[in-house]
Formats: structure tokens, C-alpha cells, sequence
């Protein structure tokens, strides 16, 4: 897997800037590989992709967890002192930010295609795979990865017109 290194910054470059959080990354995505190789199936991907979609999800689940850090407040006891305490409580902006964003994709992809919108509800399902949703439609695994990837083109396309990717594309 060393060798497909290079691959996996790539994926994790654009979601973590700093060298030592892409180092963590890459220590957490393979392990995850390797607790999950069971769950590898060569029929929908090559270990690489399916690592890098690992990797990718890590990245990922790394921003959230750094998100959600706990804010310090300032506050008084009850004898008048200052105290500092956290708290788990977002800040309201990025809360509000966050809504705003979900509701924009919410909104883009319901302007989808009523045909790109299933392949992406039927994505969504958890423990979904390409083969078992190929078959929910009817056609072949690849078929169905084929329409998912023209899906998430066109959500990507709507996504940027409206500001929310930055040219970048759906993953």
C-alpha cells in the first residue's frame, strides 16, 4: 500500500493542510484498512480505491472530530471568581454556516434529475454497495456506477453554480 501513498495525499491533501494531521491520517486510514479487509469486496473495486476511500472517509471524520472541539467559555463562580469551563456547544456561526451549506445541497440535489435523485437516495442506504444497487435497478454493477458518477457530475455542476464547491467535485 506504501506504494499508492502518493494517491492517498491526494485525496487527503485538499480536506487536511497540515503535514502532521495527513500523517495521522494515513496512520488511521490504514488501519481501518486493515481491521476492514474482510469487508473488501474486488468485485466493486481494487484495494487501492477502496483504501483510498478509506482514507478519504478518515480525512473527513478528522475535520468533524476538529469541529466539534470544545469551546472555552468564561464565566463567574459563585464567590465572583473568574473560571474558564468548555463546553461541547458549536459556535452559532459555523452552526448557522453548516445549515445553510446543507440546505443549499439539500436543494441542488433535489433539482437533480428525478432519475439521478434515486441513484443517489439508493447510494445513501447504509451498507449499500454498487452491486446490490445495480440490482435494485436492474442493471449491472458498472452500469449503475456509471449513472451514480453522471449523477454526482451534474450535483457537482449545480453545487458550483450555487457557490457551494469551490471547484471541487462530489465525492
Amino acid at each position: 500500500m506504501r506504494r499508492h501513498e502518493a494517491q492517498f495525499i491526494c485525496v487527503i491533501q485538499p480536506i487536511i493542510s497540515d503535514p502532521e494531521g495527513i500523517e495521522d491520517v494515513l496512520q488511521d486510514g490504514y488501519l481501518k484498512a486493515h481491521r476492514g479487509i474482510g469487508e473488501f469486496d474486488n468485485l466493486e473495486a481494487s484495494i487501492a480505491t477502496w483504501v483510498t476511500k478509506i482514507m478519504r472517509r478518515a480525512a473527513i471524520n478528522r475535520v468533524r472530530n476538529t469541529n466539534k472541539k470544545k469551546m472555552l467559555r468564561m464565566g463567574v463562580d459563585d464567590e465572583g471568581k473568574n473560571i474558564e469551563y468548555t463546553s461541547d456547544v458549536p459556535d452559532t456561526l459555523d452552526a448557522a454556516m453548516q445549515r445553510e451549506q446543507i440546505t443549499l445541497i439539500e436543494s441542488a440535489r433535489r433539482s437533480l434529475m428525478p432519475k439521478y435523485q434515486d441513484v443517489i437516495n439508493v447510494w445513501m442506504t447504509p451498507g449499500m454497495t454498487y452491486e446490490k444497487a445495480g440490482k435494485h435497478f436492474g442493471i449491472s454493477f458498472k452500469a449503475y456506477k456509471s449513472l451514480l458518477d453522471r449523477a454526482r457530475k451534474s450535483l457537482s455542476i449545480l453545487l458550483q453554480e450555487n457557490g457551494v464547491l469551490n471547484g471541487h467535485d462530489v465525492a
